[in-house]
């Protein structure tokens, strides 16, 4: 009997499994982008020939994946997570502490600055203008002594949607959003008026389309930011 269980509870998994497979494949193809809704159950259940017991927990699979997010009384949606894990580096079980600051800034170090030089060469004017807003509003969060986490990561993230490439994107994604959680927790006020000095360089050689300024620009930030922890880092050794 509980054999019999097992194995009806197998081919259920697996009914689910290639329901949310099919699920991607219909995204897929019909080139959905985030915020996209999906059709309803009923028509959806039809479409992929499955009952809708198996096509919700197919949903719900997909939901924890970040592929899909579901909006009661509204219906299913493409996530703008497409994919990507909640916390991949497990940056919830790394101390806010300045070591931890400089091994992510040293991984952004390997990335970033190659990075902006790609986007200085694919930017479009539109683009541009966001990036001009984001480093404005960067600058005025920081003047005001306000918390600039989110508009840091904001920035940094939108010079990789500049260069066009998906992975670059998901990469600074993980990656800066880590870093500057702990980076911006840990940091002083002339280190933030830097930062803020850096970003409009890079602005502005990645909106004159000058991929040496911009990959020199983000060179020199990040690694001021390195070198700014990892003195940091002695004085907290000495006490």
């Amino acid at each position: 009997m509980d054999s019999v269980m097992q194995s009806a509870t197998e081919k259920q998994r697996t009914l689910v499994d290639e329901t949310a497979e099919n699920l991607i494949s219909f995204i897929l193809t019909r080139n959905m982008q985030e915020g996209d809704k999906l059709p309803n159950e009923t028509r959806l259940s039809d479409m992929l020939n499955v009952g809708r017991g198996t096509l919700r927990e197919a949903v719900k699979q997909l939901v924890s994946r970040n592929i899909l997010y579901a909006r009661q009384g509204s219906g299913t949606y493409v996530s703008d997570k497409r994919g990507i894990p909640q916390d991949p580096l497990g940056a919830m079980f790394l101390e806010n502490n300045t070591r931890n600051a400089i091994n992510l800034i040293e991984a952004r170090l390997a990335l970033e600055p190659n990075i902006a030089a790609e986007a200085a060469l694919c930017v479009t004017p539109e683009q541009c203008e966001r990036l001009q807003e984001l480093c404005i509003l960067h600058s005025a969060a920081i003047r005001q002594g306000t918390d600039y986490q989110k508009v840091d990561t904001d920035f940094h993230e939108y010079i990789a949607v500049c260069t066009g490439n998906p992975i670059f994107s998901n990469l600074v994604s993980i990656i800066a959003s880590a870093s500057i959680q702990i980076s911006t927790s840990i940091n002083d006020n002339e280190y933030r008026q830097i930062s803020a000095r850096y970003h409009r360089i890079i602005t502005d050689a990645i909106c004159n389309k000058d991929p040496l300024g911009a990959r020199n620009g983000m060179l020199a930030h990040i690694n001021v930011s390195r070198e700014y922890l990892r003195r940091r880092l002695k004085e907290e050794g000495k006490s």
